[in-house]
């Protein structure tokens, strides 16, 4: 748990701007949800944060070696700034 408050942060910006939401594979309000049970200490939603968040990072990976094609909006954003990333 002292590894989540360290990356708090980090693990909040993966979710505002979430290919996964964008793309329709997880609901965006509801992973928020899972993610604030997290850190008030209810493990019972550990399990699908860590997926939700394992899923968001392999997307944007795919995305920054342009497998898949996100058009617009934030996505692209995120895209261009994990570009330099992923490369070093």
């Amino acid at each position: 748990m002292a590894s989540l408050e360290a990356h708090w942060g980090e693990i909040q910006k993966l979710v505002t701007t979430a290919l996964t939401s964008q793309l329709g594979y997880i609901n965006k309000d509801a992973f928020e949800r899972a993610l604030a049970d997290v850190k008030k200490g209810k493990l019972n939603q550990l399990i699908v944060m860590m997926r939700g968040v394992a899923l968001e990072l392999w997307l944007r990976q795919v995305a920054c070696r342009g497998i898949i094609h996100v058009d617009g909006g934030p996505a692209m954003s995120v895209r261009r700034e994990l570009a330099s990333t992923f490369q070093s």
